[in-house]
């Protein structure tokens, strides 16, 4: 599974500077960092965020951003960005292809307004404000909000945390407000809204994700492959990354061994890896990993275990195309799809030798 990603993008105003901005993002970033250096997630932070790193940044993160975080100068339609004003609806089009974003934070002055079409555009969750916001509230608020996030606390948790810890902050000058046209004072003792689609309610249940971390425990980034044993240990390593979120047996094995700031034992983890497989899959892939000879004969058992996954595959989706033909009276399979079936159905014993089983799973 691919590393999430949290995007936190600032931009100051040299006109109307905000001095705590910077405090924000080395209190987020403090908050975010342990979790980075444990790999569970990729830290992005963008100190003088522009247009350009902007689209740069989400163009490359597609399907890994869960978080965008802008923090600064803001109004309804807008956010003020290092080098020019950025219309917030040219945002929320690009934020709205990343398909994996959770929650995009907006903490500047009265971005509420922008809330609706980021929440059309299919945003799960969305932190905005009604109201012009204090510099120091904002910080505050923020500080909050991701060092619950950062420790196990689902994102409503995590709101309601940093927005009781503001209603006990009393007395607070409000001289630096995230917004160019200030018309007062803030007097909403809660300006930050949490704001949710209806049909994603679940996201006030998300957490940031640890158990993936398991996909990056293991190095092996250096090997250069010059012998059998150093392939089949790659071979292992590069099977566990893949499967850890499917296996709880070697999902353990991860979590263990970080625990206790270590790689698994590869003798261990053989066995796991080839354990979590369907027998036919596991036996030949034992057979692969016990020979350390570079040969034709390694080489047969690679096409082997190929073979063997394929048609199993192939068979397993047929076994449930049978049992769904055998409930669903008014199935329709397409007549291009049907021919593939009684192609497969009615071959010989030959025509297995080069039947081509990607078609069946198609």
């Amino acid at each position: 599974m691919k590393q999430p990603v949290l995007f936190l993008a600032f931009a100051n105003d040299q006109d109307s500077h905000l001095p705590l901005l910077d405090q924000e993002r080395k209190d987020i970033t403090q908050h975010l960092l342990p979790l980075a250096n444990e790999q569970y997630v990729q830290l992005i932070t963008e100190a003088t965020a522009t247009i350009n790193d902007i689209s740069q940044y989400l163009s490359q993160l597609k399907d890994r951003l869960v978080i965008f975080h802008y923090a600064g100068h803001a109004e309804s339609t807008k956010v003020i960005l290092t080098d020019q004003e950025a219309n917030s609806d040219g945002l929320a089009d690009m934020l709205a292809l990343q398909d994996e974003l959770k929650l995009v934070f907006l903490n500047g002055c009265s971005t509420r307004a922008q809330v609706d079409r980021l929440l059309e555009k299919g945003i799960p969750a969305v932190i905005a404000t009604a109201v012009p916001i204090g510099d120091n509230a904002a910080k505050e608020f923020a500080n909050t909000f991701y060092q619950s996030l950062a420790t196990q606390h689902t994102l409503k948790e995590a709101f309601d945390m940093a927005s009781s810890r503001h209603k006990m902050a009393s007395g607070e000058e409000l001289e630096f407000h995230r917004g160019l046209k200030l018309p007062g004072a803030v007097g909403n003792p809660l300006p930050w809204g949490l704001y949710t689609r209806e049909d994603s309610k679940a996201i006030l249940d998300w957490k940031i994700p640890l158990l993936q971390s398991g996909s990056f425990i293991i190095s092996g980034a250096g090997y250069k492959y010059q012998s059998g044993a150093v392939m089949n240990q790659k071979i292992v390593e590069t099977i566990a990354n893949a499967i850890a979120d499917y296996s709880l047996k070697v999902n353990f094995m991860f979590q263990e061994a970080k625990m206790r700031k270590r790689e698994p034992k590869l003798r261990d983890l053989r066995a796991a890896v080839i354990d979590a497989f369907p027998t036919p899959i596991g036996m030949h892939l034992r057979r692969l990993i016990q020979s350390d000879k570079i040969s034709t004969e390694r080489l047969q058992r690679i096409i082997n275990l190929y073979s063997v996954s394929i048609e199993f595959l192939a068979f397993t989706l047929l076994a449930q195309l049978w049992d769904e033909l055998h409930t669903k009276e008014a199935l329709n399979i397409p007549d291009a799809h049907a021919k593939i079936l009684n192609k497969f159905s009615t071959a010989t014993k030959s025509d297995f030798n080069n039947f081509k089983y990607f078609d069946v799973i198609r």
